[in-house]
Parts: structure tokens; sequence; C-alpha cells
């Protein structure tokens, strides 16, 4: 015989006959799956579902006790007030006198009655009557703790969640056999980043982190009727201490033909590896990353206060954390020499001239000269050294500066003949 040889709530048994699934219709014991009891549930279905635990429920004296009826007055169990089992049992031989063979369910404050097979059960000596509360899914759980830990250079970073667990009333009145725990990164600002599910009979769990990471994590309880819905969600904050070390108010400077630049982590820190460098927004080359430095290979240019921005475990576009971010300059114009010829002099005639230096950028970048108050038209002549002016007719002594990528070379006494 096959599953589908049975009806659409039941399964088919190793020997061939068809018993109901978990929480669908059935007639007794025998025909439960599971080996779940067969119970009437509050819409008075009879369904195969939880049994309900003797040990959870209180006992009463009788309010009333005659030849065949017994009544009894259920109070409140707890906060939460879910229907009862409630019978009338043998103190000696746990055995339970109703007129029918299934307990009644029942509700807190009213007398309830229930019909005797003979009055020797209202003997308050031996006998007592018993309500036990209905077996439910487990209530909502408060959100986990969450500790994020581990971003010692040794030690990959966790993230460690723990809950307490549920008192009886929230826990479904039945025991709960284990937890579900749900997180993601929160980078995603669309939220499409996929929740992982983690099943625990413990009540705290530790988890791989990913560095500079912030998580959203929830967490269920589990009992034979069910999960709980999710708690609320709690949020991890990770240590951003990790930053740039920067010396004093003096930013980092390279040449504008280019090269290697370090950048060292504070003081009694390190960088979280992997990471991702953006230079003006823009991806950098990383040469060499390590805990306590990251070199990286920046192209020929000019100007100073570009921005470097660091971004550990990812990018800087998905769920990347801003680990580190500083400023940096290449080196400032400086003039060593004009060059002139054969004559020592700028002739009083004026004309073209190149004046020779250091860090004057590629060609294209854009240069101002100036004569004293005079601007000179300038361009770069020959890549990071050489800028050709034209200078204007005067003689004596002059003072010539340069604007190269709005940096300024100190002013130079120069003498036209």
């Amino acid at each position: 015989m096959l599953d589908s040889d049975c009806d659409y709530y039941q399964t088919c048994s190793a020997s061939g006959a068809c018993l109901s699934k978990f929480g669908e219709y059935c007639d007794d014991d025998s025909f439960c799956s599971g080996g779940e009891p067969c119970l009437v549930q509050p819409s008075g279905d009879m369904k195969c579902g939880c049994a309900y635990d003797v040990t959870a429920g209180l006992t009463y004296g009788f309010t009333e006790c005659g030849s065949s009826l017994a009544s009894i007055m259920i109070t409140s169990f707890s906060s939460v007030d879910p229907l009862y089992w409630a019978e009338v049992r043998n103190g000696v031989t746990g055995s339970w006198s109703s007129v029918d063979d299934s307990p009644p369910l029942v509700s807190t404050g009213a007398n309830h009655t229930f019909a005797l097979r003979d009055s020797n059960f209202c003997n308050a000596t031996t006998n007592f009557a018993i309500a036990v509360p209905l077996a439910s899914e487990p209530l909502k759980m408060p959100p986990p703790s969450l500790v994020q830990s581990g971003f010692a250079q040794d030690s990959p970073p966790v993230l460690q969640i723990s809950w307490n667990t549920p008192d009886l009333a929230h826990s479904g009145y039945q025991t709960v056999t284990g937890y579900q725990v749900r997180y993601r990164p929160t980078c995603a600002s669309d939220d499409s980043a996929a929740f992982t599910d983690v099943l625990v009979t413990t009540t705290s769990v530790v988890i791989p982190a990913s560095y500079s990471t912030t998580y959203e994590v929830s967490v269920s309880a589990i009992n034979c009727q069910g999960n709980s819905i999710p708690s609320d969600a709690s949020t991890s904050f990770p240590d951003d201490a990790y930053r740039i070390k920067v010396d004093g108010a003096a930013p980092y400077l390279i040449d504008t033909t280019g090269g290697l630049l370090t950048i060292p982590a504070n003081q009694g820190t390190s960088f979280r590896l992997p990471v991702v460098v953006t230079v003006d927004e823009r991806p950098a080359t990383v040469i060499e990353a390590k805990f306590d430095k990251i070199v990286l290979n920046i192209s020929q240019g000019y100007g100073a206060n570009h921005s470097i921005a660091i971004f550990t475990h990812t990018n800087a576009s998905s769920c990347g954390r801003l680990s580190a971010a500083s400023r940096w300059s290449y080196n400032p114009p400086t003039i060593s020499n004009i060059k002139t010829g054969s004559d020592p002099y700028i002739s009083s005639r004026g004309g073209w001239y190149e004046i020779q230096g250091l860090n004057f950028g590629p060609l294209k970048t854009p240069v101002l000269g100036y004569q004293n108050e005079t601007n000179m038209t300038c361009s770069v002549t020959t890549p990071h050294t050489g800028i050709t002016c034209r200078f204007p007719k005067g003689f004596g002594g002059y003072l010539l500066g340069l604007s190269v990528g709005g940096q300024y070379t100190d002013e130079n006494e120069i003498y036209a003949l």
C-alpha cells in the first residue's frame, strides 16, 4: 500500500495501515502515525496531538459531591488562560471517573460538573479532581541576547546567541524539545539577504560571524504541537574600534608619479580581513593586506585631500561595513630651476620658458603660473618635472609661483634682463 492509497490526512505505515498524520483527524490512539494520543481539540474535533501532562496540572477539592455527580471550580492557572483537560481521578489506582471515556475541555472561572460512575469517586480522602492545561504551540519568546566578539588577530569573529527557557505557560504546557534560531546580516537595504536557520536543543548557540557585519536574530521554541512564532529580532553591534592611524594633522603623502601608499592600523588594533579599499569612491588596487597595515598602489595624479575608505568582509555596495576612512594627498609641487639655455636670466622681452621641478603632475594637469601679480599661461610639458609658461615682458626681480592641481609652490625670486 502507498500513501496515495490513503486519505490526504493519512500516511501509510510499514504494516500497510493508513494512519493519521500529526495534527490531522483520528478516531482513537491507534490511528495516529507517530503514536500521539487522539485528543479532543478546542474545535471539538478529534485529532492526533500532544499528550496532556498531568504533572503540569492543578488539583482541586470538590465544591459539590453527590452519588453520581462531582463539581470543581477551576481558577486561573497563569496570566495566560488556556482551556484545560479536567477529570476526576482515583488517588490510589490513578483511574478516572467520568461517564464517557475522554476528559472534557473546560475553562477557568466557573463550576464544572462531572458525571461519575459511582459515588465512591467523591471520597475526598483518596480522590481528587485535576485540571491540566491544554497543549498548544509555545507562545512568542522575548528577543534573544547577542554578543558579537572574537576580533583578535588569532580569533575569528563569532556571534553568541542566548535566551531563557520559557516558563510553563509560555512553553504551551508541554516540554520544549528544541529551538529554531534564525539570523541574517542586516546590510541589505532591500531585505534580500537570505535567512539562515539553526535547530538546537540548548538555550544558546555560537555561530560564525563576519567582520564588522551587523546581524538580526530571532528565536522560536518547539514542542510537540509545533513552533512558536519567531521572537522580535535582536540586532548585534560589532566592535568598530579599528581605524586608520592619522599622524596628527599631516595627511598621507605620495609623489604625483604614484606608487605604494602604506596605511597602518591604530596602535594596539588591527584591520579585519579581508578588505575592499576605495580611493575617491573607486576601487583601489590592494598590493598587501595584513592585520597591521594595508599597502595600496596609487596611480599618477595631482591634488590634495583625496579619500580612502576601507570596507571589511565584502564590498562597499553590499554587506561591507566601513571600518576606516582618511584623507591623503599628492606631494605639493616644488620649483628647482628655470631652463633659460645659455643665458642665465630670462629675457626682458618675455617668451616661453620651461620651469623644472617635482610633483607637477601628469600631462593635462591644470596649471596656473604667476609672476608677481601677473598670471601666466602654463601647461605640463614633461610629466611631473616640467611646466612651460609664457613669461611677460619686463626686467628686474620677480616673484615666481605655480598652482598645480590646486596646490601651490613656494614663491621663487627670479631676474629678467
